[in-house]
């Protein structure tokens, strides 16, 4: 008779596929290549964010400048409207003064050629007195 030795016993084939896709480090490497791409793009939407507040910001300084100007325009032109101030500064800075009642006014009504006067012409009048000094 045979001696029967000690044997193992025979394993069962597996039933379904058990075999690993992948392993456990390069699953580890994908996950933080994930991470590292989201982290990056969410960087740069913060800084895209960042550069629309910073120019947002410097167009409201100007919108702060420009309605100031345009406060001190409309001062000035307020300033000018009143008909009391033009009357002190044509009295006071031109040395105008309105006619008094009994005085006569005189109003020129005649013609004149305006193709043909030189001499009341402000563009030409300074250039025509030059000429005559070479006369």
């Amino acid at each position: 008779m045979k001696r029967v030795e000690n044997k193992r016993p025979r394993r069962r084939p597996a039933t379904g596929l058990k075999r690993k896709w992948v392993s456990r480090s390069a699953l580890i490497g994908m996950i933080l290549c994930m991470l590292g791409i989201t982290a990056c793009l969410q960087l740069k939407a913060h800084t895209h964010i960042a550069l629309l507040n910073a120019a947002i910001e410097t167009q409201n300084k100007a919108l702060v400048d420009m309605d100031k100007t345009h406060r001190d325009m409309i001062a000035d032109l307020d300033e000018i409207k009143n008909s009391d101030e033009m009357m002190k500064k044509a009295k006071f800075q031109l040395g105008m003064v309105y006619p008094d009642n009994d005085q006569v006014k005189y109003i020129d009504v005649k013609v004149r050629n305006e193709e043909n006067d030189v001499n009341e012409n402000v563009y030409l009048n300074p250039m025509i007195s030059v000429l005559h000094i070479f006369k």
